[in-house]
């Protein structure tokens, strides 16, 4: 008796919500209107520029490494991960925000701080600004490719922000790993050049106690004058070792640095973005729509079964 009567129940639930067709679709279409609303009017553009890069291995293989750690990023386990924490280091970012971009016209060189309407003044605010640029950087393979091909996407509200910010962005990556590269070799040839000049005192001292003894001891016959002359000849060469084990070092490293490429490198630069990708007006109003129908239903079909029917 029971599932007879649960049967005619949602056989009458499933006549009354027919019966209601008009007010459901009515319901769906305005919602979908709403949605169409916001995607026209409210939500905000999103335009991606994309470039292309690949990592160049052999003797410069750890420099994007390196890099990472002097910028104080995490150390990543792959080139995606790495190239990303170096895109949204402070490093890179800062220099960013300083840099000159061309603005909607093209004519005018105007930095990308005043474009946005920044106060530099104002931390909370450029920190704020600083997260959003952030957070528009995208760093992915290229699944298309078997050679390591590395996307680097930059979003931005028009266009040309996403062409132009795009560009000065790789730009400040890649000035900021030849200044790394340079950095890295420049602090120790520094340190050799000290250690040069220090060795090369020291050669020159002992060479200097050395002839002064032989010019002192014109016939050396005496035991003791076989021994400290000995010990003079000795010191003087490895001293001399010293002197030459590092102009060695330091040529190497010279010839190292200028052997040194940049451990990444660009094979094709931003695109100029034709079609914004958000949001999509289809895909929200078609959502909108299906939501407005679901939820009416559901409604109408709560409504009768509390009734009774």
């Amino acid at each position: 008796m029971n599932k007879d009567s649960d049967v005619i129940n949602l056989k009458q639930l499933g006549l009354n919500i027919i019966v209601k067709w008009n007010v459901i679709l009515l319901s769906g279409i305005v919602a979908g209107a709403i949605a169409g609303v916001y995607a026209v009017f409210i939500a905000k553009p999103v335009y991606i520029a994309s470039a292309q890069f690949i990592p160049t291995k052999g003797s410069g293989e750890g420099q994007m490494s390196a890099a990472a750690a002097l910028i104080g990023a995490k150390p990543p386990s792959n080139d995606v991960e790495l190239f990303q924490s170096i895109l949204v280091s402070r490093r890179v970012i800062n220099r960013f925000m300083m840099m000159q971009i061309p603005d909607s016209t093209g004519r005018a060189n105007t930095p990308l701080f005043k474009l946005l309407h920044v106060d530099t003044a104002n931390r909370i605010e450029f920190d704020d600004v600083v997260e959003s640029i952030t957070n528009s950087i995208n760093v992915e393979a290229d699944a298309k490719s078997r050679a390591n091909v590395i996307n680097v996407m930059y979003s931005a509200r028009s266009p040309w922000l996403a062409k132009s910010g795009g560009d000065a962005l790789v730009k400040c990556a890649l000035d900021v790993f030849s200044e790394i590269k340079d950095q890295r070799y420049s602090t120790s040839m520094e340190k050799l050049e000290v250690a040069i000049d220090e060795t090369y005192k020291e050669w020159l001292h002992a060479s200097s106690l050395l002839a002064a003894f032989n010019d002192r001891n014109r016939s050396i016959a005496l035991a003791n004058q076989m021994l400290n002359l000995s010990k003079l000849e000795m010191e003087k060469a490895v001293k001399e070792q010293k002197y030459l084990l590092a102009r060695k070092e330091y040529e190497e490293i010279n010839l190292n640095s200028l052997k040194a490429s940049v451990p990444i490198i660009m094979i094709d630069s931003m695109n100029y973005p034709r079609r914004k990708t958000k949001p999509n007006r289809r895909l929200l109003i078609a959502a909108g729509f299906f939501s407005g129908i679901i939820i009416s239903t559901f409604f109408y079909a709560i409504k009768h079964g509390d009734s009774g029917v």
